[in-house]
C-alpha cells in the first residue's frame, strides 16, 4: 500500500480516537524500539517488519558493515537517503540510536542539511 493510502486509512481508523487512545497507540508502537516513533514507522507498520526481519538477517555485522552498506545505498540513489528508502533502515536506525546517528557515523549528513536528534547535534557540535 502506497504511504498516502497509509496515511489516509489510518486517518479513517483513528479520526473518532480520543487524545488518550492515541497517545497509547504512540506508546505501543515505541514500545519495540524504545525511542519515539516517526509517522512513518506507524502508518508504515509492514515497512518496519520488513526492516525488522532484514535486520534478524544482518544482527551479527559489525557497525562498519552496517554504516558502509547504508554508504553504498546512498551512492546508488545518488542522495543522503531517508530510513525508508534503505531496506533495514529501521534496524539500523535502532541499532544506532536514530537514523540521523547512523548517517553522521556513515559520513552523511541529512537531507535537510541539519541533525535532528538532539545527541547527534550535541555530538555534532563537539568536533
Amino acid at each position: 500500500m502506497k504511504p498516502e493510502r497509509q496515511q489516509t486509512a489510518f486517518s479513517k481508523d483513528h479520526e473518532n480516537d480520543t487524545a488518550g487512545e492515541l497517545l497509547a497507540y504512540l506508546r505501543q508502537v515505541a514500545e519495540p524500539f524504545g525511542v519515539t516513533p516517526c509517522a512513518e514507522e506507524i502508518i508504515g507498520g509492514p515497512y518496519i517488519a520488513r526492516d525488522m526481519e532484514w535486520g534478524s538477517q544482518h544482527g551479527g555485522d559489525s557497525d562498519e558493515q552496517l554504516l558502509n552498506y547504508v554508504s553504498r545505498c546512498a551512492a546508488e540513489l545518488e542522495h543522503t537517503p531517508f530510513q525508508s528508502e534503505v531496506l533495514g533502515g529501521a534496524y539500523i536506525a535502532q541499532r544506532f540510536g536514530g537514523w540521523a546517528a547512523a548517517l553522521q557515523m556513515a559520513g552523511l549528513r541529512p537531507r535537510n542539511g541539519r541533525w535532528w536528534s538532539p545527541a547527534v547535534e550535541q555530538a555534532a557540535g563537539a568536533e
